[in-house]
């Protein structure tokens, strides 16, 4: 029976290999500029109460505690909140983080709080039940919360493998990673996500494509251009159609049109 991943034994090659690496800063920075371009009140004065399901290392919290927003931090990976628990000390925001050890599904029940805004970055695709995970996340949102929703897409995974030859693999829908990769258990098709948030009563307010170029360019390409030359290619076109919904990751910022709970 398939099981949520945890992560405690890809930390460390989490941490060098994606978010020491052009495409995990080109995900980090697209995800900000989403932020902060939606979601209302996000770098005003009153501090926000922010979930981070899933949080990992907590990179994009990190930025929200800089702004002053209260964070709770959820992982069922010790080794990542113990990352996250340096991350935050190293800057003495202590005081705006809480983290809690365990399943971001039991967080509602066992904790109780509401949140203005609720983050679940690069997670849904390594779970057990994307669907139910993603309804047991709804609760977590005050009346009109907003919901940042970051999933690695199956159709880019189909185009990547296309490019590569791989045709077995789009023939027989082989795109589960084995128990080492970093390909997710169940990369996610956009249009159902999508379905899925609006039966939850949420309203879909942007969509961005993360990496909509980067992952398809040669390596040796990708070695040779400046960061900023490629970051000025992903921006222009990231929010775009067709190009959005070829990112390798979609990110989707919503919030509840539903006045009670």
């Amino acid at each position: 029976m398939m099981e949520d991943r945890n992560f405690d034994d890809l930390a460390e090659r989490l941490k060098t290999r994606v978010y020491g690496s052009p495409k995990g800063r080109l995900r980090i920075d697209m995800v900000w500029e989403d932020l902060l371009l939606n979601i209302p009140g996000i770098q005003h004065s009153v501090p926000m109460t922010i979930l981070d399901a899933g949080g990992g290392m907590g990179q994009i919290s990190l930025k929200l505690a800089r702004l002053g927003h209260q964070i709770v931090l959820c992982d069922i990976s010790k080794n990542m909140i113990e990352q996250a628990e340096v991350l935050f000390g190293a800057e003495k925001l202590e005081s705006c983080l809480t983290l809690v050890h365990g399943p971001f599904q039991k967080l509602q029940h066992d904790y109780g709080q509401a949140f203005d805004l609720v983050l679940s970055h690069a997670v849904l695709e390594w779970l057990a039940d994307p669907r139910g995970s993603l309804n047991g996340l709804i609760p977590c949102l005050k009346p009109h919360g907003w919901l940042s929703l970051l999933f690695y897409n199956v159709n880019a995974l189909i185009l990547q493998n296309a490019i590569k030859g791989n045709l077995k693999k789009i023939k027989e829908k082989m795109f589960k990673g084995n128990a080492t990769s970093l390909t997710p258990h169940q990369p996610l098709d956009p249009a159902q996500v999508m379905d899925w948030l609006s039966s939850c009563g949420l309203s879909i307010d942007q969509i961005t494509g993360i990496r909509v170029f980067y992952d398809y360019m040669y390596s040796a390409v990708r070695k040779e251009r400046l960061y900023d030359d490629i970051w000025e290619l992903e921006h222009t076109y990231c929010r775009q159609e067709p190009f959005a919904l070829m990112g390798k990751y979609i990110h989707l910022i919503g919030h509840d049109k539903q006045e009670d709970r």
